[in-house]
């Protein structure tokens, strides 16, 4: 076997390499390329309120429904995304009508798990947010933090957004990935959520919004103990004793008074 020097072997490799690999900055799919080119503009069309240009080029084939991938993660969306975020009504209403999208639309390329109802919760839509309950969209849903569209909206300030969410149902008890509830994100210290100190920061109308739903649910639940405690039917206990021995329901094994002579006559009988 002929020896090869090691600086040989690397030239011939960094050959190999330069023949086969892509110029830099080249994209490895064209095809791939135009249709993330056309879902960007759809993207932007959508996010502008520019409602014929989206109708055209949905017309035209492109996939609302379809993700735009960004140089980020959090950057990766779709034009419902687009539409929710920038308080598009036209749009937004149109793309859940016209075009069929599901108001939780989370293609498996958005691996953070955002929802168009938590584009519109952390931009402070409340209109939007509105729209999309009422589509369907569920307002418990967690991104990949475990945070809910309450928490995105009580972080940024949005007591608008975040008493919509409240009336809709939201979970106040969920807890992110940190284990801070929705409330708790709105002040410096989680242990003084509902503290004066903290009522005097700029999400005080929130807390305020958090007691409410929080003094709203305890009465809830106090009602619906009375209730059950009003239907409860409490039947007598018929104690199992050994023979012999008498017990609450029980005579001692011996038979009642007028027992034996209700059997004598039926015999008769």
């Amino acid at each position: 076997m002929r020896h090869v020097p090691l600086f040989a072997k690397g030239r011939r490799l960094k050959r190999a390499f330069h023949h086969t690999a892509a110029p830099l900055g080249a994209p490895q799919n064209p095809a791939a390329a135009t249709q993330q080119q056309a879902l960007r503009r759809l993207h932007d069309e959508a996010g502008a309120g520019d409602l014929p240009a989206v109708k055209a080029m949905v017309a035209a084939g492109a996939d609302p429904a379809a993700a735009l991938e960004g140089p980020m993660a959090s950057l990766c969306t779709t034009a419902l995304h687009a539409a929710a975020g920038r308080g598009q009504m036209a749009v937004l209403a149109w793309l859940l009508d016209e075009a069929g999208l599901a108001a939780d639309l989370c293609p498996a390329e958005i691996k953070t798990r955002h929802r168009a109802l938590m584009s519109a919760a952390l931009s402070g839509q409340a209109e939007a947010a509105a729209l999309l309950m009422s589509h369907g969209a569920d307002v418990n849903a967690r991104d990949y933090k475990s945070e809910t569209a309450l928490h995105m909206a009580a972080d940024k300030g949005h007591a608008a957004v975040v008493k919509i969410l409240l009336d809709a149902g939201a979970d106040v008890s969920l807890r992110d990935r940190f284990g801070l509830r929705a409330q708790d994100v709105c002040c410096n210290n989680p242990a003084d959520a509902l503290s004066a100190r903290a009522r005097t920061q700029r999400h005080g109308d929130i807390l305020d919004l958090f007691h409410q739903a929080q003094q709203a649910r305890a009465a809830l639940q106090t009602a619906d103990l009375s209730v059950l405690a009003a239907d409860v039917t409490i039947f007598p206990l018929r104690l199992k004793t050994e023979k012999g021995k008498a017990g609450p329901n029980d005579n001692g094994g011996k038979s009642r008074p007028g027992n034996n002579g209700a059997k004598s006559r039926r015999r008769a009988a």
